[in-house]
């Protein structure tokens, strides 16, 4: 007579042993396959009236610690062909951002359900509150960044959620309680430092970084959130503040705001001496691995993030880009590293000079003499929409642009022009119907490609550096020289192959009937195929 205190649900995994069952034959060789039907039985398990909080919250939790493995594989395939015309890619992104979605509103309705409980509910649900709104926290901000990584605005009804979750985590008394928020992860976390994580990833400025960037950004902000400042009041330090009764995304702090029970303030002060410390070890290294953050990202890369999170949390981020002005006319592109060298002037051994204030003296033919045999990828049109002082928009054709991504080097030619620019793809945006638009930085308009010979590192002469690599060959590496490029810390900037520039290296520049000598100083960024830093010029070395 007393069944129906024992009645289950009307569902298959009604029980996390009833899901260890039914998960024992998910396809291990297709993590796609296996992490979608894990999304599956995540909307089906908070969808289905009847379940005990205690029953459906330890069926959520253990088909999300079942998905993690396989989420990880899928981001990293997704992260290895994430360009916006790729269908396969495309496909990837939609399961991992099905996957958060689901889980998200599973652990939401997990925390709703235990929280309706009241004083009623057991203490060992009680004990797992804030593991489950830390995880729902983390899953709105894996979903954020997967946004980000498609170049969308993130909606609304995340910075509701995200903020809800925040305010009944702290109405609730357990919002900085310290857990770890999945078992496999030996460092503690609390429901403010997911979301502080959320928080800093937005204030990132996402919009110029690639989606590997992006990732690496959201595992440099996963390491250091617990460092980052979080209050109720004004603070030294916290140059950020967002609005827990409104989903806007944070903003910066101007001064004079009246204060509201429902802000919160927050900065990276404390962290920014710790990101510099990271991106000098990794420059100090660049030919070699570094662990922090992640094997699979370069050194390269890491400066590059390193230093942009640096800028844009700091306490002067960059103002908002000039107005730019509406413009049409058709727009030549051609990309990749060795194919701009073909098109940019070159400067051949005997062809011209580059003097100390980049001046280019050009003693032949002005530019590189292409026949048609020599052109592999000949230049793509697209239409113009916009440009600053050294920025172009551009619309990305259907049939066209199927390598674009933020970071990729490329050279323009504006209709009326005859000279071929370097610029870097900054920014993309692509709307419901599939149209792209790119913002292309110009990062010279008077580009000079050429070569250099290596003589050798620090001090050491070219006749020692002969004897000492045992050769008198010698090695010799491609260069763009940004002869107008602005300059970084008064000295000019260059470009090279992705992985070739090694700060503290001498180069002899190969041109003219004067030798150039130069030292690599600053590494300053990382592309999809490029390396971008500074140089000075140096005396002859002895030998």
């Amino acid at each position: 007579m007393f069944d129906w205190l024992d009645k289950k649900p009307d569902h298959p995994m009604y029980s996390v042993e009833e899901a260890v069952k039914l998960l024992a034959d998910l396809p291990k060789d297709k993590p796609d396959k296996a992490l979608e039907e894990i999304t599956g039985w995540l909307a089906s398990v908070k969808d289905t009236p009847g379940f005990k909080p205690e029953a459906r919250a330890g069926v959520i939790k253990f088909l999300d610690e079942t998905a993690q493995p396989l989420e990880r594989k899928e981001m990293a395939a997704y992260l290895a062909e994430p360009h916006l015309r790729e269908a396969h890619g495309k496909h990837l992104w939609q399961t991992e951002l099905e996957f958060w979605s689901r889980a998200a509103e599973a652990y939401a309705v997990c925390v709703s359900e235990i929280q309706a409980l009241g004083k009623g509910a057991p203490v060992t649900l009680k004990d797992d509150l804030p593991v489950l709104a830390a995880r729902a926290v983390r899953a709105l901000a894996c979903r954020m960044k997967l946004m980000m990584m498609r170049y969308e605005p993130v909606d609304e009804t995340l910075g509701k959620s995200l903020h809800r979750l925040y305010s009944l985590s702290e109405a609730g008394g357990f919002v900085t309680e310290r857990i770890h928020t999945y078992p496999a992860e030996a460092v503690h976390s609390t429901v403010q430092i997911e979301f502080l994580k959320a928080l800093m990833l937005e204030t990132a400025y996402t919009e110029n970084m690639a989606p590997a960037e992006i990732e690496l950004a959201f595992r440099t902000v996963s390491r250091y959130a617990v460092s980052c400042l979080f209050g109720t009041e004004p603070a030294a330090g916290c140059n950020f503040v967002v609005d827990l009764s409104r989903p806007a995304a944070p903003r910066h702090v101007t001064g004079g705001e009246a204060t509201s029970a429902t802000l919160r303030y927050f900065g990276a002060a404390p962290a920014l001496p710790k990101l510099e410390e990271m991106a000098k070890q990794n420059e100090q290294g660049l030919l070699t691995a570094e662990q922090r953050l992640g094997e699979e990202f370069s050194p390269g890369q890491k400066v590059t993030v390193l230093k942009h999170l640096m800028v844009y949390w700091g306490p002067n981020p960059p103002q908002p880009p000039k107005v730019r002005v509406k413009i049409s006319g058709e727009l030549s592109v051609v990309h990749g590293y060795g194919t701009i060298c073909k098109y940019v002037t070159h400067i051949e051994a005997s062809a011209g000079e580059v003097t100390e204030d980049m001046d280019v003296k050009i003693k032949k033919k002005k530019g590189l003499e292409i026949t048609e045999e020599e052109i592999e990828d000949p230049p793509e049109t697209w239409m113009e929409e916009d440009a600053s002082d050294w920025s172009v928009g551009a619309v990305v054709p259907q049939n066209a642009g199927k390598w674009v991504a933020v970071g990729s080097l490329c050279a323009i030619k504006p209709p009326a022009g005859s000279a071929w620019w370097a610029g870097v793809v900054r920014r993309l945006h692509s709307d419901a119907h599939n149209k792209i638009s790119a913002s292309i930085e110009v990062i010279a308009r008077k580009p000079v490609a050429l070569w250099l010979r290596v003589l050798g590192q620090g001090d050491t002469s070219v006749a020692n550096w002969e004897t000492t690599s045992g050769s008198f060959a010698y090695e010799y590496l491609h260069a763009i020289v940004l002869t107008d490029h602005a300059k970084a810390g008064e000295r000019p900037v260059l470009v090279v192959e992705k992985n070739s520039f090694v700060p503290g290296h001498f180069y002899e520049m190969m041109m003219g009937d004067k030798s150039r000598f130069l030292r690599l100083v600053e590494f300053l960024e990382q592309g999809e195929d490029y390396d971008m830093g500074s140089f000075e010029w140096q005396q002859a070395p002895k030998g």
